[in-house]
């Protein structure tokens, strides 16, 4: 019986210390993870928060950058509509000089060539204004203009449609193959402004002006 007592204790003994040690393992597990939890908890990691200052002074940048860009574009429509107008004012420049020398010459040769020779010669002036390399169709004339009379005429217009010197003279070598058969294209150059007597004179432009004085018919 005493036998039996004491190994029953021993057994009770033994399944005791195994819960308590089961109880002291749980326990050492729990302590464990809190103490893993809360070193986590404190670890600081880099703020991604913005400071009210620092944000503002973000905000103040984008609407810096936004003015200086939208007076940028200001600044180029500006610039474009400007080029706009010059291009139209420029146009309207040509087309008004061109008006102008089309007047003069129909004023100015209508009693010395017919009105298909006049046409053509107004066609050669435009297309020799506007066309790079365009070569002059010959016209005729009835014979009572000079090589002065030509070069008077050539010249006044020459003047008003930025033609140069040689310009003048190529053109009216090649528009006027009958006047000028005698001369040379060096020599018209140097003599587009020769004085003598003549039924076309030299029109010189006032500063700033197109207009002719000497037609026919003024």
């Amino acid at each position: 019986m005493a036998d039996w007592y004491r190994t029953k204790v021993e057994i009770l003994s033994s399944e005791h210390a195994s819960i308590w040690i089961i109880l002291l393992l749980c326990l050492c597990t729990i302590m464990i993870i809190i103490l893993f939890g809360r070193s986590l908890y404190n670890v600081k990691l880099p703020s991604t928060n913005i400071s009210p200052k620092s944000n503002a002074n973000y905000m103040q940048c984008d609407t810096d950058q936004l003015k200086d860009l939208t007076n940028e574009l200001a600044s180029l429509n500006k610039i474009a509509e400007l080029k706009e107008k010059r291009r139209i004012a420029n146009e309207r420049l040509e087309t008004h000089k061109m008006n102008l020398v089309k007047t003069y010459l129909h004023e100015e040769l209508c009693i010395y060539m017919k009105e298909q020779e006049l046409s053509m010669l107004i066609e050669n002036v435009c297309r020799f204004t506007l066309e790079n390399g365009f070569s002059p169709i010959p016209v005729v004339t009835d014979c009572r203009l000079s090589t002065l009379d030509l070069r008077h005429l050539v010249w006044n217009i020459g003047k008003r449609l930025s033609w140069n010197g040689n310009q003048c003279s190529i053109f009216l070598k090649v528009c006027f193959p009958i006047e000028m058969k005698e001369l040379e294209i060096e020599t018209i150059r140097r003599n587009l402004r020769q004085r003598g007597t003549c039924l076309i004179e030299l029109d010189i432009p006032e500063n700033g002006s197109f207009e002719f004085h000497n037609t026919h018919t003024s």
